[in-house]
C-alpha cells in the first residue's frame, strides 16, 4: 500500500468530506456524525493545520490541530485524529500524529491537547502510548442522541 503523508488543502475538499462522513458513522466518539458533514471548505481550513495519509488516492486517516490565533494561547493546539476503520491497527495513524505534531511544533504549537470518552479504550491506550499526560474530567464532553458523554482532557508538551 502506498501512503502519502502530506498538508490538506482546499483542493482536497471533497475527499475530506467523504472521509468524515464515513468515520463520523463508524463511531459516536467524534464530535459530529456522518450527517453533519457537507463540503464546504471553510469547515475544514479554519484551524492552524489539517493534515491526511492518503493511501491508495483515498483519504486514510486525518489529523488537525486547532490553535487560537491569540498570541498568549497560540502555543497551545487542541488535537483531532481520526483513521477509517478499514485503516485500525495498521500504523497509518500512528505516522499521521508524528507528521502533524512536527508541523504543530514548526507552526509555534508547544501543547497539544485533546479530550477522549471514557468508553473509548483504544483512543486512551493511543495517546498514553504516545507520551499524554491525564489532566482531569471533560465532563459532558459530547452529546449523542440526547445522551451525554463525559470523557476525560490529556496534554503533550512538545518542548
Amino acid at each position: 500500500m502506498n501512503i502519502d503523508y502530506r498538508i490538506l488543502r482546499g483542493r482536497d475538499a471533497s475527499r475530506i468530506a467523504e472521509f468524515l462522513q464515513s468515520v463520523g458513522g463508524d463511531t459516536d466518539f467524534l464530535p459530529f456524525s456522518a450527517s453533519d458533514v457537507s463540503a464546504t471548505e471553510e469547515i475544514y481550513f479554519s484551524g492552524l493545520l489539517l493534515c491526511g495519509a492518503i493511501a491508495d488516492g483515498q483519504i486514510a486517516a486525518i489529523a488537525e490541530v486547532l490553535a487560537p490565533s491569540l498570541p498568549r494561547m497560540h502555543h497551545a493546539g487542541t488535537l483531532f485524529l481520526a483513521a477509517g476503520k478499514k485503516y485500525w491497527g495498521t500504523g497509518i495513524a500512528q505516522h499521521l500524529f508524528e507528521f502533524a505534531k512536527e508541523e504543530a511544533r514548526e507552526k509555534g504549537v508547544r501543547k497539544l491537547q485533546l479530550s477522549i470518552a471514557d468508553d473509548n479504550h483504544r483512543a486512551k491506550a493511543f495517546i498514553l502510548r504516545n507520551g499524554f499526560t491525564s489532566e482531569g474530567r471533560d465532563v459532558r464532553m459530547l452529546a449523542v442522541d440526547g445522551k451525554f458523554i463525559d470523557g476525560e482532557r490529556y496534554y503533550l508538551l512538545l518542548d
